[in-house]
């Protein structure tokens, strides 16, 4: 494949990742997705690999942390556990561990972080508008 049709189907996925509904990104594989753009599974991740320098499957794990992120600071889950199980993930803990591994802090913390310091808000919905922006 040509490098600038590599560069467009990867972006096109990204796009087809970042703008997926909720419940669809849960229900989303790198299979589902490779099915979608009529390619194979493998030559899909190496392809997505070789532009990203980002596994695909890590990208999908990034933009449903992202997306927790998100849920968390609107306060529409009540509890981590309830957030947990909303993100598709049954096991809270390893809800938590993935939290933890995107964004450092485990998401408790980031919550009452959040809470007590409104200044954090306005930087996460920043983030959270430019996400995927290079500058």
């Amino acid at each position: 494949m040509k490098r600038r049709n590599a560069h467009k189907l990867v972006e096109e996925v990204a796009l087809y990742i970042m703008t997926a509904s909720h419940e669809r990104l849960q229900q989303m594989t790198r299979y589902s997705i490779a099915e979608s753009f009529c390619i194979n599974e493998c030559s899909l991740s190496t392809l997505f690999r070789k532009v990203t320098n980002t596994k695909l499957s890590e990208y999908m794990e990034r933009e449903k942390m992202f997306r927790a992120r998100v849920l968390l600071l609107r306060e529409q889950f009540p509890t981590i556990e309830e957030l947990s199980t909303g993100m598709g993930i049954a096991k809270v803990n390893h809800f938590r561990k993935k939290f933890r591994r995107t964004f450092i802090v485990p998401p408790g913390k980031y919550k009452k972080h959040v809470r007590t310091h409104p200044a954090g808000r306005i930087l996460t919905d920043w983030e959270t508008n430019n996400r995927g922006k290079r500058t």
